[in-house]
């Protein structure tokens, strides 16, 4: 380990460590906002996973972005290293090596959340424990604080889409028979996580009764992994199209954005309409939306039931007996009533 540094007198290079999902990009999006707020004059570089690369891309408050998996930990290392930096914030990370790079960069302040490292707290200059139930963005939130920056009132997500994004978005949709003038709804009946899922027959309940309201387009969107269960509902469901993986990313975030409505699950999508001041209808179940929901968003509606099995299995569980007790018919009053604020909207 090298030697111990002196504090510098102003900081000038600061680094965000955040190499893992969507969601857990997005949440880093109001603290990057804050320091630079607080510390104008500091570089800003993110170590981000691919994903988040995509998440935060355009981000105007971002000097530089590296993609870790690019590279080897010893090439990650030397790029890093000529950075010289003052500070370092890891606000999640799944991979030991990226504690472990962090302590080598030797920082004057490395700083990070108790019980999130690996069992590597022992790395921190500045360990910050929070509450268990704190939101995953307040969480980011407190470990600027703890490097003396300020909080600002607007800490909400953003994505800073570009005309180029959408435009090739309305030309997928036209492709699709879907135009500028069509309401789209959308669903993400998918996630990772099995227990995340609201069932998928739920959704097409919903769905049915929307159509018959008005003429509406929907869109069901999922990832690769999912292309099956899209598809399958997409062929249950007229006037609906699957959007699985055929455009990229940043694409599916403007039409994501051109959406009067998307009922999701606990997923990185959910937060993509967060951060686009889409109306939702977000699932929660047993995840709570007091950690990973909405903070400052918009035009949300929360379905929540709580946990129903002591202990919850999480991860193991794979029938989601808790996402099942969240009422269809109350989603489809959600959905009428945000609906009808959008007709009055225009």
């Amino acid at each position: 380990i090298s030697k111990k540094k002196s504090p510098p007198s102003l900081l000038q290079n600061i680094a965000i460590f955040t190499t893992t999902g969507l969601g857990d990009s997005l949440w880093a999006i109001p603290a990057i906002d804050t320091l630079k707020t607080s510390f104008p004059q500091a570089k800003l570089t993110v170590l981000v996973s691919p994903i988040g690369k995509e998440a935060l891309l355009h981000h105007p408050k971002i000097d530089r972005m590296i993609v870790y998996s690019l590279f080897s930990f010893f090439q990650l290392y030397r790029i890093l290293k000529k950075e010289k930096f003052d500070a370092i914030l890891i606000f999640h990370a799944s991979q030991r090596k990226i504690f472990i790079l962090a302590q080598l960069l030797n920082p004057f302040y490395l700083i990070g959340t108790v019980g999130r490292s690996k069992d590597l707290d022992f790395i921190y200059t500045h360990p910050i424990k929070v509450h268990k139930e704190e939101h995953e963005i307040e969480r980011r939130l407190q470990l600027t604080y703890a490097l003396g920056a300020s909080p600002i009132e607007d800490q909400r997500l953003k994505i800073y889409l570009q005309p180029e994004e959408r435009k090739e978005a309305e030309k997928f949709l036209a492709s699709k028979n879907i135009s500028q003038e069509d309401l789209l709804i959308g669903i993400h009946p998918g996630s990772k996580d099995l227990f995340k899922r609201w069932p998928k027959e739920y959704y097409q309940e919903v769905l049915e009764k929307l159509s018959s309201k008005g003429s509406y387009k929907f869109v069901i969107t999922g990832s690769m992994t999912e292309s099956t269960l899209v598809q399958n509902l997409s062929k249950q469901i007229p006037n609906s199209i699957p959007l699985f993986g055929q455009i990229s990313l940043r694409q599916m975030m403007a039409i994501i954005e051109r959406m009067s409505l998307y009922i999701t699950n606990d997923t990185g999508p959910m937060h993509i309409a967060f951060a686009l001041n889409v109306k939702t209808i977000a699932l929660f179940s047993p995840t709570h939306p007091e950690s990973c929901g909405p903070h400052q968003a918009k035009n949300v509606t929360i379905e929540y039931v709580k946990r129903c099995c002591t202990p919850c299995l999480h991860k193991k569980c794979h029938d989601p007996f808790c996402m099942r007790q969240i009422s269809k018919n109350d989603v489809y009053q959600h959905a009428c009533h945000l609906l009808q604020l959008k007709k009055l909207e225009n």
